[in-house]
């Protein structure tokens, strides 16, 4: 008990430690920045006056001076005001176990008609056409069963769908290939995207759009070098013009033709454009504010001439599209959404014996049934000094009338010694074997468990969450060390003192055997009928 007492004291200061640390830790203020709904497009949505901000690393400066805006870091001194609603869509997407449809309606109504929109827009449609069930397809925790880019579009869907005032992108277009970022800056963050009625501040490292930009900012470790409209800024000829210039000097040929030059872009763009003046349809827009439901009903997803159209094609006119497929696809469909990941099984109520024998299998027979041994043989001892400090007593009791004891009380007090000693040394082999047989049961059914994960399937990790594994591996194993070689002392110790307690009442009152036997068949047979 003592051993188990220090253990819990070290677990204890270390969670009060952790718990210190996490309770005690500085909190941004909430009032750094004025946060005050928009009113008018007229009206400056982002404004900071002589406001100075901290961060710790110069190298993600140009990410942070987003988070400036959004009162995500720590402002030092100045006013900083916000006008509007701020989405913003991080670098490293953050993706929900739920299906795609949840991870981008994100607890909004489903709109059918702007939901279908912005799968459009973000080129998520030839993906809905692969994922067995559509927009219905459970993604696995953290995104595990989607690629970087998908995860990027999904994040990128998300923040299109809450319509809100302000955009934040910290470089989303860097997982995407550059076809499909073309795709959704013609359709997203350009002059003619969802997004052409909002606020869209963009972190990039690519220079390849930057002639569609309304203001460029060029930063490096947190300090501005230039800032104004592509134009100026290539007339100044200089860092932006810096950039451009090893931008195309670094592009191959092969490089070229999926990255071109920002002149070409330009000029693709506006070819774009007018193509899209010359459709029979005009390109449908996101609300300028309100609920993102105003204005929606004729608004038209179908799309022309795009790439990602093209793309969907050639999927469709594959091998892959069989129509043995296809029917399996919509049995499955008929069937309802598959379940990506299953809800984990718990058992409760009594433990089974099979539990406990598998435990004393992996423990080994011998280290466990020579613990029982020991504490036989332990409780034996502690009867026998029970039985001798009785004796004892009894040569000094007056009412005994012994004229002459039978031992000294020397010798009494030696014999007594050495059963005490001996209890002790019996103990301690007994609980050795205990030890060494919960080592073994624990490297037994741990290494096991561990190599099977080594040795599983990538299928396997989309299907069962970190989480469920770390659980397997550590809590687990912890109750199998420690729960149950207690449990197993417990009960030699109670089994080992019944048994003798019975035994001695029977050699002293020897009637008391002619209720005990029939009583303990009768309880015996009920708790094998329980049990088993």
């Amino acid at each position: 008990m003592l051993g188990l007492l220090i253990n819990i004291t070290i677990e204890t200061m270390v969670s009060n430690k952790r718990l210190k640390e996490f309770m005690v830790a500085e909190e941004l203020d909430d009032e750094a920045i004025e946060r005050t709904p928009q009113k008018s497009l007229k009206n400056k949505l982002i404004e900071s006056y002589k406001a100075d901000f901290s961060w710790e690393d110069p190298a993600n400066s140009i990410s942070d001076s987003q988070h400036s805006s959004s009162g995500e870091m720590e402002k030092i001194c100045g006013n900083v005001s916000v006008r509007g609603q701020i989405a913003y869509v991080p670098q490293q997407a953050w993706i929900q176990n739920m299906s795609l449809r949840d991870n981008i309606c994100f607890g909004q109504p489903y709109n059918k008609i702007l939901f279908n929109k912005i799968i459009e827009a973000c080129a998520l449609r030839p993906d809905l056409e692969i994922l067995p069930d559509g927009d219905m397809t459970e993604i696995g925790e953290k995104g595990i069963n989607l690629s970087g880019g998908q995860k990027a579009r999904i994040s990128l869907a998300r923040a299109i769908y809450h319509n809100s005032d302000i955009y934040f992108f910290d470089d989303p277009l860097s997982a995407v290939d550059s076809h499909v970022g073309k795709h959704i800056f013609i359709n997203v963050l350009g002059p003619k995207g969802l997004l052409k009625n909002k606020t869209r501040i963009l972190v990039t490292h690519s220079v390849t759009f930057l002639p569609n930009a309304d203001k460029i900012i060029v930063m490096d470790k947190g300090e501005i070098f230039e800032q104004g409209n592509y134009d100026e800024l290539i007339k100044q000829n200089g860092k932006l013009a810096e950039l451009i210039a090893v931008a195309n000097e670094d592009t191959t040929p092969s490089q070229s033709s999926k990255s071109p030059s920002p002149k070409l872009i330009k000029k693709q763009l506006q070819t774009f454009d007018e193509e899209e003046d010359s459709d029979e349809y005009d390109e449908p827009e996101l609300p300028v504010g309100g609920d993102a439901d105003i204005n929606l009903a004729d608004i038209s997803v179908e799309r022309k001439l795009s790439t990602i159209s093209n793309l969907a094609k050639n999927r469709r006119n594959s091998s892959f599209r069989s129509s043995a497929s296809s029917l399996q696809k919509e049995t499955i469909k008929s069937q309802g959404p598959e379940k990506l990941i299953q809800k984990e099984k718990i058992e409760s109520g009594r433990v089974k014996v099979g539990v406990y024998m598998e435990y004393i299998e992996a423990a080994s027979y011998l280290f466990m049934s020579s613990y029982i041994f020991f504490y036989i043989v332990y409780q034996g001892i502690m009867s026998g000094r029970n039985f001798w400090l009785s004796e004892w007593a009894d040569d000094n009791d007056p009412s005994q009338k012994i004229t002459e004891p039978k031992m000294t009380s020397n010798q009494r007090l030696a014999v007594y010694a050495a059963l005490g000693g001996l209890e002790t040394i019996v103990m301690a082999f007994g609980l050795l074997c205990l030890a060494f047989g919960g080592l073994k049961a624990s490297k037994n059914l741990h290494s096991p468990v561990l190599i099977r994960i080594l040795q599983a399937p990538m299928s396997f990790f989309d299907t069962t969450p970190v989480g469920r594994i770390l659980n397997r591996l550590t809590k687990d194993i912890e109750v199998v060390d420690m729960r149950l070689p207690m449990n197993f002392r417990y009960f030699a110790k109670c089994l080992t003192q019944v048994a003798f307690t019975l035994l001695i009442i029977c050699i002293t009152t020897p009637i008391f055997t002619a209720v005990i036997i029939p009583l303990a068949a009768v309880y015996i047979i009920s708790l094998v009928r329980r049990v088993f």
